[in-house]
């Protein structure tokens, strides 16, 4: 079935750090759609997703720490893939809030975040 999500019309929900997230597609079983939002000097623990995930930053700047060594700066248009089994951490080491949407392929780790 089409699915049409209009702007701000996502299920809330609150994901790693309580941050803010969108949650836009999750019926599929391929992949899952969302977003998701820090705040000025907030950051999640390390953490693992048994899936691949991409994250395509959508307002702000962000830092993406892989495997507790490598550290991407990331700015509004850009995009990063993380294999599943990948140890990664995010940091908003920014004074604005900072914006990004995931992918999650396949589905699953949606299911995780608290419904606010």
């Amino acid at each position: 079935m089409t699915k049409v999500i209009k702007k701000d019309s996502g299920r809330k929900a609150l994901g790693p750090s309580d941050t803010a997230v969108e949650i836009f597609v999750e019926e599929a079983k391929n992949l899952s759609i969302g977003k998701i939002t820090f705040r000025p000097g907030q950051k999640t623990a390390n953490h693992v997703r048994e899936v691949d995930e991409t994250l395509f930053i959508l307002k702000g700047k962000t830092t993406v720490v892989v495997e507790d060594s490598q550290r991407h700066d990331l700015e509004e248009g850009d995009c990063i893939y993380l294999p599943a089994g990948t140890l990664h951490r995010h940091e908003n080491n920014s004074p604005e809030e900072f914006s990004q949407l995931w992918v999650f392929a396949p589905a699953g780790p949606e299911k995780t975040f608290k419904p606010t």
